[in-house]
């Protein structure tokens, strides 16, 4: 595969992306896709139950930090039985066994479930999660190193409040589980130490533990820890949805196929513009504005460079990288692929899962496209060696101008950001995490008659009720957003 788009498309999009990756990762606030409200499992429908059993699957397939097994799915309909079809950024066959293995699973768990409707679920719920934790140990065991500066940027705090020393004592013994070694080399019990811990009031985000008071902005020590604890319930959150699913939906596992695409290699980084220098982006930026627009936008980014920023230099360096190797995101890859084979979506849904949100070009070029695919979540963060998807040799004509006309759009997207960030330098945009948190409760009532699971939405979670309020202890039960840990590229979770 090559791509089609003319060079000279593609050295204006990547001189505005690497010049707004200058200025500053972070878009904005994360963008929501309004398609799954807060509510209990028993009362979503089909198409939303469908969508929520293909985010948690693509979960349990990243099983690595730093995006190679980041993975995408989307659901066909055929014959035979749901056709899911799945694209990673790496290596897919570890992948596609373990999706293939749980499947069969899920698909044997669904019928025994319409035959012997009473049967207990805690025995499968368990052998899932048992397999869940396994193949994410390498994960779990990354958030764990992470968890630690934070547990003990805790403890520090804990004890240079003298005057609540018996108050902290009792925060400092709910820490030192989350210390433990053990868990290090154990996924399955730190997942599960998490899973019980989840909604303790010492993750309460409107209260401080060590100081007895409330807070409205947090330090980065206890944000990252309850985002850490999050992460790490994702994988009991998922052996019970699934679990559940398989009680109220089996449609979605009876007869199942796997279909897997591979994303292409990265490839050679594009050449800069020769002599690149602030006049000529300038000029690049505004193509056909009037003069006065460009003057500004030349006189703020002039001053800019008078007082340090180094913006040009900035951009000469990410050029120069070594490291640069712009890559397809899976979402894209599974997005393309299916634009063109013209599948039988169910209910014509056309949505593709992803065991993260979309970065901000992957969100803006599916917006774009005309296949009417289902507008992601999007962590609205910027990733300079990101590519667009190559389209087959023998793609039509008609598919090739789509494309063109949709890099087009995104290039006036990342031009409108770096102008928006140009004019308003000085606006903090807070720094988040590119996945989400998983804190906004899904509750219903088991067949054993326990709760099911959490959505895994990002809000922060702000305990109410009296139980809640105590200082001396957690409550058992349900929680987490990061710090400098978590940038990992692609992903589009639409949940």
């Amino acid at each position: 595969m090559s791509s089609h788009l003319k060079p000279k498309l593609l050295r204006r999009f990547y001189e505005v992306l690497i010049l707004l990756r200058v200025l500053g990762q972070v878009q904005g606030e994360r963008i929501r896709a309004p398609d799954l409200e807060d509510g209990s499992l028993d009362r979503l429908d089909l198409k939303q139950m469908r969508r929520l059993v293909m985010y948690h699957l693509c979960v349990m397939c990243d099983y690595e930090k730093g995006g190679a097994t980041v993975t995408a799915m989307a659901a066909q309909n055929h014959p035979s039985g749901p056709q899911y079809w799945i694209a990673v950024n790496g290596s897919l066959s570890k992948i596609r066994k373990f999706l293939v293995e749980t499947l069969a699973s899920l698909q044997a768990r669904a019928g025994e479930t319409l035959s012997s409707p009473s049967q207990t679920t805690t025995s499968f719920e368990q052998t899932l999660f048992t397999k869940f934790a396994e193949i994410q140990r390498a994960r779990t065991k990354t958030y764990w190193d992470f968890m630690q500066k934070h547990v003990k940027t805790e403890l520090k705090r804990a004890e240079a409040y003298p005057t609540r020393r018996a108050k902290n004592l009792g925060y400092a013994a709910w820490l030192e589980p989350l210390q433990s070694s053990r868990h290090r080399i154990d996924p399955h019990g730190l997942c599960e130490l998490a899973y019980q811990v989840r909604r303790s009031s010492y993750l309460r985000v409107d209260y401080d533990p060590v100081s007895g008071g409330s807070v409205f902005t947090e330090n980065e020590a206890r944000s990252s820890l309850r985002h850490l604890v999050g992460r790490l319930c994702a994988v009991k959150r998922a052996a019970r949805i699934l679990t559940y699913a398989c009680a109220s939906h089996p449609q979605l596992f009876e007869g199942a196929n796997v279909l897997a695409l591979k994303c292409p290699a990265a490839t050679p980084a594009p050449s800069a513009y020769p002599g690149l220098t602030s006049s000529g982006i300038s000029n690049r930026v505004f193509p056909s504005s009037s003069s006065t627009e460009l003057q500004d936008f030349q006189a703020v980014l002039q001053r800019l460079e008078d007082q340090g920023m180094r913006l040009i230099d900035g951009v000469r360096d990410y050029y120069a990288s070594k490291d640069w190797r712009p890559k397809v995101h899976a979402e894209l890859t599974l997005l393309e692929a299916l634009h063109a084979h013209q599948g039988n979506f169910f209910d014509n849904d056309k949505y593709i899962a992803c065991s993260k949100p979309a970065c901000f070009c992957c969100y803006h070029y599916i917006c774009a496209h005309p296949g009417g695919f289902a507008r992601p979540d999007c962590h609205n963060k910027v990733y300079h060696s990101w590519q667009p998807p190559a389209l087959p040799s023998t793609t039509s004509s008609k598919l090739k101008d789509e494309q063109s006309r949709v890099m087009n759009s995104l290039v006036q997207q990342v031009r409108q950001a770096v102008v928006e960030k140009v004019s308003n330098i000085r606006r903090y945009a807070k720094w988040h995490a590119d996945s989400t948190t998983g804190l906004t409760a899904f509750t219903v009532e088991s067949v054993a008659g326990s709760e099911v699971g959490d959505h895994c939405g990002d809000e922060e979670e702000v305990f109410s009720g009296a139980s809640d309020l105590v200082e001396d202890g957690p409550t058992q039960a349900d929680v987490t957003s990061d710090g400098s840990e978590e940038s990992e590229d692609g992903g589009v979770s639409l949940l």
